[in-house]
């Protein structure tokens, strides 16, 4: 049987060893473990029944596996014992597995699968799918060592369809990788390239640079057997860098070796000559008798074409020597062929026949058993592939009948869930018509207690303005009556003509007021808003109530400034201005002064005015800002009356206008008024 290639050899020995519990032990060496299970034996009573004390055993045991089999096999049964008397499976796998390995580095072509085979039962039972994988991996590296390349590439083919539905990728890597090296041995190019590909691919987005390495590694001595040279350099170029920064020996003499025999093949000898020397260095330094078999090979090539026929011949007479010890037959043909070559050349026909007759002998052997090879793991995968479409069947037939099932709950709860949303729509819809009545009946209320109040001020507002307007009436009617009748003479109606103008003013200004009241109630107030200067308006005002203000002695000073100009209705402004300055003059004793003067704020523009006079009580205040209440209106200082309607069309107007109105006031210390409106467009 054919002797394990170089590259399975380092395959098996790197993408072999790894488990989920301990993969990330290498990151703690062998004394940190110690140390650390001294102190969880120490701070821990029973630390015995701990999986994190068993944990722990398990990656010392995982660290020494090159180092000391001896406690690696103790560690191991350890592990196991602790883990059965608590039943921690996990632990238990583990530790087989740790054990398998140790027996597989230590006796390869003799390690049984009792552990190995215990790791995967377990590993089945409890779901264990990430160990699993693994563990056929192991298994599969021990069926290599023992020849059965058919249960070995079952058992990698097993492990990848674990990792792949774990979506392990690193894993998957590995596994592609021992796999293409599988078909190497076999000489199977075409299967091997796919695999090599396929870790390529995998490998490219990992951090592993290791791993990558290794990958071109294979893939450019592949392609170099097919003949791609080009294709087979630039990937061992970049295997060489990779394998020089990690200082990673045994790999780097294998692509040092893959590049020498790039360049015999283009017939470059002294670059080959030169590669091989490299390799040849390192391969001193390590003990790697494939490798040595290889390059020995490339040697007496090289040294047969430059002619140098005795160095050949030595190389060749070593190489065969050695590959004979360690049975690595192609190596041992490809000696065989080189010496008849060597043979014929120096005249010597019999030994030149008796090395070809040789090598032709061991070719056909190798080829023989290649080809069984070949077909039995062809078969193997065939019934893989099978066994794997059955399964797939037999699981779409148990997914559509599941299906159907769902199909039919869903449709049921889909029923289910309309009849409740049905009920639930409509028993909120009876709410929401309930809390809809419950709104409207208050609302109603609301309106009719309003409508109420309301009435209840029009009434009153009536009764006030027929008493307010009917006495001065009746006296003016009284006094013309006198006139006409001869009653009194014209110059004895002189005295009665102040009180009679002031009288007149008065109704005049109620009836202005009542008027713009009226059309409020019936058609709702209506703007004109433009531009207009407020010193103009307060000029205007203050001229209108000049008269009243000069019959109590009264001045009135205008400190308003030019341009200050607001977007409002101009007769609201008048209405609002005259208002408050007749409200001003009506409670202010006689000989006061009051003062009307504007302030620029940053958006508006503010009139204040300002009395000394009787002031308004907090009561009266709060009845400005509530829009049902009317406010009575109290005498003034020289018995003058009021509708109190005037104050109200002012604070409403003000809103209207975009405004706003406050009042400060003291009793018997006076009342200020502060009115703000927009400032005009232009301005602003």
């Amino acid at each position: 049987m054919q002797k394990l290639s170089l590259k399975l050899v380092f395959l098996i020995l790197i993408f072999f060893f790894k488990s989920p519990e301990v993969i990330n032990s290498q990151t703690k060496n062998k004394n940190e473990l110690v140390n650390e299970i001294i102190r969880f034996e120490m701070e821990n009573v029973n630390f015995k029944k701990d999986t994190n004390y068993i944990k722990l055993l398990n990656k010392l045991s995982f660290n020494l596996k090159y180092i000391n089999s001896d406690s690696v096999r103790l560690l191991s049964k350890k592990a196991i014992l602790l883990s059965r008397e608590i039943n921690y499976d996990k632990g238990k796998a583990n530790a087989y597995l740790n054990k398998g390995i140790n027996e597989i580095i230590q006796s390869p072509n003799k390690a049984d699968n009792f552990c190995i085979d215990s790791t995967i039962a377990i590993c089945k039972k409890i779901k264990y799918d990430s160990l699993l994988s693994v563990a056929y991996n192991a298994k599969a590296i021990n069926n290599l060592n023992t020849n059965n390349y058919i249960d070995a590439y079952t058992n990698y083919l097993k492990a990848l369809k674990i990792s792949e539905k774990l979506n392990d990728t690193i894993f998957q890597t590995v596994l592609n990788t021992n796999i293409a090296t599988l078909f190497t041995v076999f000489k199977n190019e075409k299967e091997s390239i796919k695999y090599f590909k396929r870790s390529l691919k995998l490998a490219k987005n990992q951090k592993n640079s290791q791993n990558l390495g290794q990958i071109k590694c294979n893939l450019g001595s592949l392609y170099l057997e097919k003949g791609d040279l080009e294709k087979a350099k630039q990937l061992t170029d970049e295997s060489i860098e990779i394998f020089k920064k990690l200082n990673f020996d045994p790999w780097l003499s294998f692509s040092y070796t893959t590049k020498g025999k790039i360049y015999l093949k283009k017939d470059s000898l002294d670059k080959a000559l030169m590669y091989f020397k490299l390799s040849d260095t390192i391969l001193n330094k390590i003990d790697n008798k494939i490798g040595k078999a290889d390059l020995f090979l490339g040697f007496s090539k090289l040294y047969l074409k430059k002619k140098w026929y005795s160095s050949s011949f030595k190389y060749a007479k070593k190489g065969l020597k050695l590959s004979q010890d360690i049975k690595y037959q192609s190596s041992e043909a490809n000696f065989h062929k080189i010496l008849y070559e060597l043979y014929k050349i120096r005249g010597l026909t019999k030994n030149a026949l008796e090395n070809l007759e040789q090598s032709n002998k061991i070719y056909d052997s190798i080829s023989l058993k290649d080809k069984e090879i070949e077909l039995m793991v062809l078969n193997a995968k065939e019934e893989f592939d099978k066994e794997k479409t059955e399964i797939n069947i037999t699981t779409n037939k148990v997914i559509k009948k599941q299906q159907s099932y769902i199909s039919y709950i869903l449709i049921a709860l889909f029923i289910a869930i309309a009849f409740l949303y049905y009920v639930y729509i409509s028993k909120n819809t009876i709410k929401n018509l309930n809390q809809q009545l419950k709104q409207k009946t208050e609302t109603l209320e609301e309106n009719e207690v309003r409508l109420q109040s309301i009435n209840e001020n029009q009434e009153k507002l009536f009764s006030i303005i027929g008493h307010d307007l009917k006495a001065p009436i009746i006296a003016l009617k009284n006094i013309l009556k006198l006139i006409k009748d001869g009653g009194i003479k014209p110059e004895e109606f002189m005295p009665f003509v102040p009180k009679l103008h002031n009288d007149v003013d008065a109704i005049s200004f109620t009836l202005n007021n009542l008027i713009y009241w009226g059309k409020t109630q019936m058609k709702g107030f209506k703007i004109f808003p433009k531009q207009i200067d407020l010193k103009d308006s307060i000029d205007e005002s203050i001229k209108f109530l000049s008269e009243f203000a000069h019959q109590k002695n009264i001045k009135i000073i205008n400190n308003s400034t030019e341009n200050s100009n607001v977007l409002a209705d101009k007769n609201h402004i008048n209405l609002i201005i005259r208002n408050l300055i007749n409200n001003a003059i009506k409670y202010s004793n006689p000989k006061d002064e009051i003062e009307v003067k504007t302030t620029e704020l940053p958006n508006h523009h503010e009139i204040i005015i300002k009395d000394n006079g009787v002031g308004i009580s907090k009561e009266t205040i709060e009845k400005l800002n509530s829009v049902e209440s009317l406010i009575e209106s109290s005498y003034g200082t020289n018995k003058e009356k009021g509708t109190g309607i005037g104050l109200k069309l002012c604070y409403e107007m003000v809103e209207i206008n975009g405004g706003t109105i406050r009042v400060e006031s003291k009793v018997n210390k006076g009342t200020s008024f502060f009115i703000t409106f927009p400032k005009a467009e232009k301005e602003a």
